[in-house]
């Protein structure tokens, strides 16, 4: 029985073994996670990702190279697993993320390229892409005010290319002298010339992790918190006003100027004032985008570092079964717009609409795929162009060929 029982548990490994026999892949990425300022810390992120690969954090060599304008101040890391079920086999995927909090450093350039970051694992070297960022200058936004409290919107780019991505981030300065209390959001308007997406919001994360900091304009202290940030697309060109933000508070006096409380109750006058704080009037000049006389599909795609990727965890298929394929764009463009995009291969495949997914480096499209004829078929691909805001010409984005096995099925 003892025997019997050790060859069934024996067929049962062997049989785990088979469905986690799937290709074993690791990739790596990097990005950035919201604004770069030059007053608060900044998040670069690399994404380590092993699909059906055992990775360790502990036995990760990740060398961050040294770059001339950027110190790092910090870092942390964080894992996960998941397991898929595709085309009959179990699929497993862990992901660890590196997390990098940088600051600009002693330089009053506008544009700066983060390197490729070599990542180490198993004795194979992986390299990430390199970033191009760019930014303004804090100072060079501040207003020149004497007011008690107002907002200042940072902007990354005044002049962006019609869809290309460009951050605004609203921080409240309030007189270091002074407590701005029962803070509500009064009005945001002129928001209709363009397609945003909120990164960080801090009425929708009830005052929890506040991001704060202090400033000085004209030999006067401020105190400094984050609200509200997005990335904006711009939906016309010409010249457009960036939407306005209005606060409504009370403004009290402090007992004490080294109270750092935006909140603080310790007042020597509890008849506070009621006072709107906005933020300045900036008109951006968005710039048209060049004719595209070219016969790929350029489907709004505006940015820089633009890459594509395909896969088929199958090579050998059969007529009448469906597989899943996936397409996906990486780099640095507004993710929210980008439409699934038209598969060149109506005569080989049944081709059905995708699941479409937002991922942190790009956008995936899971397409339903059935191979009609029997053979060996090249798998159906995009057609697509984008606009490199660098090299300012359009692009297209390559995809590999990949050649499958097509048996007749039942």
């Amino acid at each position: 029985m003892g025997k019997a029982w050790k060859r069934i548990g024996n067929i049962v490994l062997l049989f785990f073994l088979f469905i986690f026999s799937t290709e074993a892949k690791i990739s790596v990425s990097s990005y950035m996670d919201g604004e770069v300022s030059s007053s608060i810390p900044f998040k670069l992120i690399v994404n380590i990702t092993a699909e059906n690969e055992s990775i360790s954090i502990n036995k990760i060599n990740l060398k961050f190279p040294k770059i001339d304008g950027i110190k790092k101040v910090g870092s942390y890391s964080a894992q996960s697993s998941s397991f898929e079920y595709i085309n009959g086999k179990v699929s497993k995927k862990k992901s660890i993320i590196i997390t990098y909090e940088l600051l600009l450093s002693g330089t009053k350039k506008k544009n700066l390229r983060i390197p490729s970051i070599l990542v180490k694992i198993k004795g194979k070297t992986y390299k990430t892409a390199p970033i191009n960022i760019s930014f303004n200058h804090l100072e060079n936004n501040k207003q020149k005010s004497n007011k008690k409290v107002f907002i200042q919107a940072v902007i990354t780019n005044k002049s962006p290319y019609l869809y290309e991505k460009f951050n605004v981030s609203y921080y409240l300065y309030v007189d270091a002298r002074y407590s701005f209390s029962n803070i509500s959001l009064e009005s945001k308007d002129g928001f209709s010339p363009f397609i945003s997406d909120t990164v960080y919001d801090v009425f929708a994360n009830n005052g929890r992790n506040l991001i704060k900091t202090s400033d000085v304009i004209n030999g006067k202290r401020y105190k400094v918190m984050k609200l509200l940030s997005y990335d904006f697309i711009a939906q016309k060109s010409g010249k457009i006003a960036i939407p306005v933000i209005t606060l409504r508070g009370i403004l009290v006096k402090y007992s004490s100027i080294d109270d750092n409380d935006f909140f603080s109750s310790a007042f020597d006058d509890f008849d506070g004032v009621t006072v709107f704080a906005t933020n300045e009037k900036v008109v951006l000049s968005v710039k048209k985008l060049p004719e595209y006389d070219g016969n790929l599909t350029f489907s709004n795609i505006v940015g820089m570092d633009i890459t594509g990727q395909n896969f088929l965890n199958e090579v050998n298929l059969k007529t009448g079964n469906a597989y899943t394929y996936t397409i996906k764009l990486k780099g640095l463009f507004f993710k929210k717009i980008v439409e699934a995009p038209q598969l060149d291969g109506d005569d080989d495949w049944e081709i059905y609409e995708p699941q479409r997914t937002e991922e942190d480096d790009g956008v995936s499209f899971k397409y339903m795929i059935v191979p009609k004829n029997i053979g060996k078929l090249s798998l159906p691909l995009p057609k697509l162009v984008y606009f490199d805001t660098i090299d300012k010409k359009y692009k297209k984005i390559v995809f590999k060929t990949v050649e499958v096995n097509v048996a007749k099925g039942i």
